[in-house]
């Protein structure tokens, strides 16, 4: 080359801010340039015509072991170095290799290399391409440093994180998330996170936690960086307690509320509605014991029909009363049974009979032969008897009232007290089932009401998992409607049942009931044993012990209804030897159909799988 070219070529290799190294095949530096020179700390002639091996830290002595220096080849004189994939290859780009300065330090570089042959393919040079990446690695280093100490606080951290990249897909979740949600972190990382939040957004959601449970959870979101990429990071902070605990002090408030209501209610019928009917007796009685001149028949009798409507109000108050305050302190027990609704509802018209006649109203049955029911029999009575004596009340002479029903669906039938009285007003109708909403309007001939039997109409119907409404309109007359269980005939051989209890003996007894009735049946003693038997053969009806050890019925039944998207056809039962409101609220919130106690006649058992067996 001559010099004006070699000068040029020096500028051009000097203006280079990359480090650039030409190695002859020998392994000998041909030539450097200024970056090479300012990057390693050598001199030109301490590099030139040595061997490569000078800057390459730890690599081999480039000889193969017995090979003299007549049998060297190009690859024995690299052998051990990384620039023998370059001459293996012909070329290699952006690879991250290591120089070594001449203070000893280790320089790391983004290296490319390719391998010039001449035309019979001999080595002519190896140029070498290397940028300092010293910056970057330490940049990489505080960052991997960082997000140490970023997985040290967060998984230190009481409170669930979760990070999230742009595509919503969870990069990482600390224990404290996985506490809350009942996962480990490789059952979450890599799935899609089922929210999305404004950034700096703080918003109260609803969690699945670890025990199948709904609960809250407070969240709110910040940008960040996950591996180097755009992400946002969840902070979940579980208040399902805070929640139930506000939950709680608004039931005790409404409780609260509804208690001096009732106190208020239950005082204006003592001193008003249940002194009224006394006085008029003690009145007529006063009159019949000494009138001021001698009565006649007709006046007689007719005085003592009046102390008799004034005595069946009275019994009738009287009933109502003590039917709402057993009610009101959890001692009215709701034991349901089987009952013709037919010959209920007669028995219940036949003691409305005379009062009707006076007013020359007729009662009509239109109920169908043999129709059952599964619901409290007490409770049902009274239902229809203030339903049909507040009909009598607003119906006029020559009006009717009628007992008709109709299947609302397979569970449910659907009763109808109907009247053609006087209607009730628009703006009353939603009134009607409130106890702190005074309602009551007298009746045809004056009758007094206090609403206390439609409250218990609607205490009574809600007790038997039914539900009560009215339609009318202002001198059309009412229909009062209500549901209850229905019972209707099933082959008890075509329903399949699972009794799940770990006290053998109430095993043992359902057994020999079932055998009696007919069915299918299984028998496990434990929630784990439910779910094996379950998984070989899927029952229609499940008898749950609510409180059995390790795995309880609220438990076994979220696993059951998890795991088989059958609910429509699967019907699980809470099964106790104790009954409350509270552990009746927990049954249906788990997925139960109903709560029933353990000791249950036959005919009622029979019952249940008519009614919930029918598919």
């Amino acid at each position: 080359m001559s010099e004006p070219n070699s000068s040029l070529m020096k500028n051009l290799l000097d203006s280079m801010t990359e480090s650039l190294i030409l190695v002859n095949p020998d392994a000998t530096i041909q030539k450097v340039n200024s970056a090479t020179l300012n990057l390693l700390g050598f001199g030109e002639k301490e590099l030139i015509e040595k061997s490569i091996q000078i800057i390459l830290p730890g690599e081999g002595e480039g000889e193969g072991e017995g090979e003299g220096e007549g049998e060297k080849n190009e690859q024995s004189v690299f052998r051990g170095t990384w620039l023998e994939e370059v001459i293996e290859k012909g070329f290699v780009r952006n690879e991250e290799k290591v120089y070594q300065a001449k203070d000893g330090r280790n320089i790391p570089v983004l290296f490319s290399g390719s391998a010039s042959r001449n035309d019979a393919g001999k080595l002519k040079e190896i140029v070498c391409v290397a940028q300092d990446i010293t910056e970057r690695k330490e940049l990489e280093r505080a960052l991997e440093a960082s997000q140490t100490s970023f997985r040290n606080i967060v998984e230190r951290n009481a409170d669930g994180i979760i990070v999230v990249n742009e595509q919503g897909i969870v990069q990482f979740v600390n224990p404290a998330a996985e506490q809350i949600f009942g996962f480990k972190s490789e059952k979450i990382v890599g799935k899609l996170f089922g929210k999305y939040f404004l950034v700096g957004e703080s918003k109260e959601i609803s969690i699945i936690l670890a025990n199948g449970e709904i609960g809250w959870g407070e969240a709110m979101t910040v940008s960040t960086e996950w591996n180097r990429e755009p992400a946002q990071l969840v902070t979940i902070r579980d208040i399902t307690e805070r929640k139930r605990s506000e939950e709680k002090l608004q039931q005790y408030s409404q409780q609260l509320h509804e208690a001096n209501v009732t106190k208020d209610k239950f005082f204006s019928i003592i001193s008003h509605d249940l002194k009224s009917p006394i006085n008029s007796m003690l009145r007529l009685a006063e009159l019949l014991a000494a009138p001021p001149e001698p009565l006649s028949p007709e006046e007689t009798q007719d005085i003592a029909q009046r102390i008799h409507r004034a005595s069946l109000r009275l019994d009738r108050l009287v009933e109502n009363l003590l039917h709402w305050s057993r009610m009101q302190s959890g001692r009215f027990p709701n034991r349901p049974e089987t009952i013709d609704l037919r010959q209920l509802a007669q028995s219940i018209l036949d003691i409305f009979e005379e009062p009707a006649l006076r007013k020359n109203i007729h009662l009509s049955n239109k109920l169908s032969e043999n129709i059952q029911v599964y619901a409290d029999i007490t409770m049902v009575e009274s239902i229809f008897q203030n339903l049909i004596s507040n009909a009598l009340k607003f119906t006029p002479n020559g009006g009717e009232i009628t007992l008709s029903a109709q299947t609302e669906d397979v569970h449910w039938l659907k009763v109808m007290v109907s009247d053609t009285g006087v209607g009730i007003a628009q703006d009353d109708l939603s009134q009607l089932f409130r106890i702190d909403v005074q309602t009551t309007h007298p009746g045809i001939e004056g009758e007094r009401g206090t609403g206390l039997g439609l409250l218990l109409c609607k205490e009574f119907v809600e007790k038997n998992g039914g539900r009560i409404w009215v339609e009318s309109q202002e001198g059309e007359g009412s229909q009062f409607q209500f549901t209850l269980r229905h019972v209707q005939p099933v082959d008890p051989s075509a329903v399949s049942v699972l009794v799940v209890d770990d006290d053998p003996d109430n095993l043992l007894v359902m057994e020999m009931m079932l055998k009696r009735i007919g069915c299918p049946f299984q028998t496990a003693s434990s929630g784990k044993e439910a779910i094996t038997i379950l998984r070989k053969q899927p029952c229609d009806l499940i008898f749950m012990d609510l409180m059995m050890p390790g795995m309880d019925g609220f438990d076994t039944t979220r696993a059951i209804l998890n795991e088989w998207d059958i609910s429509q056809r699967l019907k699980i039962i809470g099964w106790s030897s104790n009954v409350d409101s509270d552990r009746e609220t927990r049954c249906l919130a788990v997925g139960m159909v109903a709560l029933y106690k353990k000791n249950i006649s036959m005919k009622n058992l029979s019952s249940l799988i008519q009614i919930y067996g029918k598919r």
